[in-house]
């Protein structure tokens, strides 16, 4: 049988069971306990086992690993006072005591750290879950609780928005309405028209009921004249050229074209000079041309394309 030697801790079970087999001791239980019962064993017998080579080994890796190993005590060497003096005689060894050894506590494995781990699980504190719905009906409920609070408050949003609608409707509408050219010049015609009224109509008085009531005498020849040299230059010319001649691509009236002739009109009527009047129309629809626009051919070739199509 092969000697035994090395640490009894690093060897394996099936290592210790034999050695303990081998020394006549009981071979049953944990790792921890066969090294325990054959450390012992060694300790009681070591005078014997430790001069038998088959276990000789063992203590000679224990008493590196701290334990007490047994060495031939000697006695200090006195230098001698005299050759006569009788030699003393040399003492028994003194018996070897056993030293108890540190017992052996195997390192816990994987399987034992993640018990260990999951039994200290419990002490730390999880967040809480929020709490879920206890049933679809209540899920349902919260679902339709929200809906209707969205509802209410898109229906609060649509109304203040008509509102606001419904109180710049007549603003707005009012506005678009003043921003058109065609608009103006109409409005600056019946002003005109009115002033002139006012200024070269006559006015009766005629009495009804106790009280004198102003009216117009229309039939007078000179207020019709009056009317007639006015509206000629002012709205009859202006209004056939701006539907003739356009300069943005307008189907209909074009009031550019209406304000420049009203111009011309207005000037010749308060001082004949034809030569300046016409040079400045003239360079009035040149310009007028010349600003970004549908021009007059586009629209020329687009009537053509139309007329074309209808035959």
């Amino acid at each position: 049988m092969a000697p035994f030697s090395g640490s009894l801790q690093p060897k394996k079970k099936a290592d210790l069971q034999h050695i303990a087999t081998s020394l006549g001791i009981s071979d049953a239980g944990t790792k921890d306990e066969l090294q325990l019962r054959i450390k012992k064993h060694l300790d009681n017998n070591q005078d014997v086992l430790e001069v038998d080579p088959q276990y000789a080994g063992l203590y000679g890796i224990r008493s590196r690993g701290g334990a007490v190993a047994r060495k031939p005590s000697l006695q200090p060497q006195l230098p001698s006072s005299s050759r006569l003096a009788p030699p003393k005689e040399p003492t028994p060894p003194s018996p070897r005591k056993a030293v108890p050894m540190d017992p052996v506590v195997e390192t816990p494995g994987r399987g034992e750290v993640s018990v260990m781990l999951k039994s200290m699980t419990p002490f730390v504190k999880r967040p809480t879950p929020d709490p879920l719905p206890s049933s679809t009906a209540s899920i349902s409920t919260i679902a339709t609780a929200r809906t209707k609070g969205l509802r209410a408050g898109l229906s609060a949003m649509v109304v203040r928005r008509v509102e606001q609608v419904k109180h710049a409707d007549p603003l707005v509408k009012t506005r678009s309405w003043m921003s058109n050219a065609a608009h103006i010049w109409l409005l600056s015609a019946l002003l005109e028209f009115v002033v002139l009224l006012g200024t070269i109509v006559p006015w009766a008085w005629a009495p009804i009921g106790g009280t004198s009531v102003p009216y117009p005498l229309l039939q007078n020849r000179v207020v019709w004249m009056e009317i007639a040299c006015w509206a000629g230059p002012t709205i009859v010319v202006p209004g056939l050229l701006g539907y003739l001649v356009s300069f943005r691509g307008r189907d209909g009236f074009d009031p550019l074209t209406a304000w420049v002739v009203r111009l011309a009109g207005v000037v010749l009527v308060e001082e004949p000079r034809w030569r300046v009047v016409t040079a400045s129309v003239g360079v009035a629809f040149a310009f007028a041309e010349a600003m970004p626009g549908t021009a007059p051919a586009q629209l020329a070739e687009r009537g053509d394309t139309e007329s074309e199509e209808v035959d």
